[in-house]
């Protein structure tokens, strides 16, 4: 009986862990120039941390917010001398894609094109890529603040693509930018 009762439990309450959304909150970030939500449970990549995952200190964010676990991140990158107009948003997309799936032959391009967030114009496009043992869901994003390039890339595993895709969704349609 009690084998049962588990059963039913595990049947009900399963759709509810499978389809959890995770919960946000408003953050001001960049200096200010950013308002979005951000998942309570990402906190500041710290430096340690920041060497374990990326070993390259060479290539280094603006901002990144991760998970306890690290395998899930949002990376911000402002580079600030990198002109770019709302005109070659769509022509740089492009151009990251293209240049991405040359280092990542074997990445599948899941989706990709223009959006209009809150006046702004983003381009974006979702990856999955093969890493040393498993495969990751990246998420693309780029658009001008302040005239220069904002890169905006969300990556995790891809068994929890399905817990994140559409909270990073919710998260980029939130973004408004403050210039």
């Amino acid at each position: 009986m009690k084998k049962y009762i588990v059963i039913l439990n595990l049947i009900f309450l399963f759709p509810f862990l499978v389809f959890a959304q995770q919960d946000v909150e408003k953050q001001i970030i960049l200096d200010g120039k950013i308002e979005m939500l951000v998942p309570t449970a990402f906190h500041v990549m710290t430096d340690e941390e920041y060497k374990v995952k990326y070993p390259n200190p060479n290539n280094k964010a603006s901002l990144i917010f991760t998970d306890k676990y690290l395998e899930v991140n949002m990376v911000y990158k402002h580079i600030l001398d990198y002109d770019l107009g709302n005109e070659q948003i769509k022509e740089f997309t492009d151009f990251q894609m293209e240049s991405i799936q040359k280092s990542y032959p074997t990445g599948r391009i899941t989706d990709k094109g223009l959006r209009e967030v809150n006046g702004k114009t983003f381009g974006y496009f979702k990856m999955i890529t093969k890493a040393k043992d498993q495969e990751v869901f990246n998420y693309f994003n780029f658009t001008n603040l302040d005239g220069k390039l904002l890169l905006m890339t969300f990556n995790c595993i891809v068994k929890l693509q399905k817990d994140w895709e559409n909270t990073m969704d919710k998260m980029l349609l939130s973004i408004v930018c403050k210039e």
